[in-house]
């Protein structure tokens, strides 16, 4: 099951936008991205209208043979313009705050994946991140900045995990969206608080996978697949784009959707706290809410300009450093 190929699925971790500051996620080192990662990851946690809109056009592009990294390209970030210098211990860009608190940025940005595609850097990555900020002598906080759909579950954990544990304060600052996996992580932050100076909304809390049919492709093509398992090898593999769908295994793939938004509810209500306060309003069936209504709902804590949530991290920083 680990190494289901989701044929329409898997180019959604190319969608990304580049954070220019840091290290090339590109790059030949131990953590650059083995592109398997991308053909083996089957759980995935997205904002359905961008998942909707896609996966056409990935798989026509994927058709006709055309490049997909083109895709990905988007401007380079307004908000580095607010960067004063960079870390010497971790490397990390900083933010000046009025307060003279030295804040590092680190960027959650474009279609999130374990170990990176393209120019998005990868959960493991971000983690190493805040590890090294609370290594940092000069550093008294941390601001993430979210803006991204979602992305697959493997390594999201982990990343909200680091986030929860993190000795310095971490604010996330989101800027347009943190839909599913980035509200995963989002949550995990000390405080949220959203761009008031841009359309922001999060939430799309669920999970999903795509079962991809080419059976009437191939038919069509006049082409006969068959496919041949060793003996003992009667479980590999069943849910493939060539043979029918057994339904034991969807019911078991069904099971483990179930068992991983279940965990992702969790992780919302632990990381949020006493600070939801969505009365009726079910916010786990994968809905999107603006800034104000995740305010009013306990999603996120406060509207701020970047400028704003810079000198609020720093002012937490200094607080939690004098009560420690």
């Amino acid at each position: 099951m680990k190494n289901l190929l989701l044929t329409g699925l898997l180019m959604l971790c190319l969608f990304a936008t580049a954070p220019a500051t840091l290290a090339s996620p590109t790059d030949t080192s131990p953590d650059a991205p083995p592109m398997e990662e991308l053909f083996t990851t089957k759980a995935w946690a997205l904002e359905a209208n961008f998942f909707n809109r896609i996966v056409p056009v990935a798989l026509e592009r994927i058709r006709l043979g055309h490049d997909l990294s083109v895709l990905g390209n988007k401007a380079a970030d307004h908000q580095l313009v607010l960067i004063s210098e960079a870390d010497e211990y971790s490397g990390l860009p900083l933010y000046s705050a009025s307060n003279g608190g030295k804040v590092a940025r680190i960027p959650v940005i474009g279609t999130m994946t374990k170990r990176g595609s393209l120019s998005a850097y990868g959960s493991q990555s971000i983690a190493s991140f805040i590890e090294k900020a609370n290594a940092s002598p000069k550093i008294n906080s941390i601001l993430m900045v979210f803006d991204g759909p979602g992305g697959a579950v493997d390594g999201t954990p982990e990343l909200g995990n680091a986030i929860a544990a993190s000795k310095k304060p971490v604010i996330g600052f989101v800027d347009g969206m943190a839909a599913s996996a980035h509200y995963w992580t989002a949550s995990q932050t000390a405080y949220l608080v959203g761009n008031s100076q841009n359309y922001t909304e999060v939430g799309s809390i669920g999970v999903l996978t795509m079962l991809v049919s080419q059976q009437e492709w191939l038919v069509k093509q006049g082409l006969k697949v068959e496919i041949m398992r060793a003996e003992q090898s009667v479980d590999k593999a069943l849910l493939n784009s060539i043979e029918e769908w057994p339904d034991a295994a969807k019911a078991e793939l069904q099971l483990q959707l179930n068992e991983i938004a279940a965990d992702f509810k969790a992780t919302v209500i632990a990381g949020r706290g006493s600070r939801l306060s969505t009365g009726e309003e079910d916010i786990f069936t994968g809905k999107m809410y603006s800034l104000d209504k995740a305010i009013e709902l306990g999603m996120v804590d406060y509207a701020m300009t970047l400028a704003e949530a810079v000198d609020f991290a720093a002012e937490v920083g200094a607080s939690r450093a004098a009560t420690t």
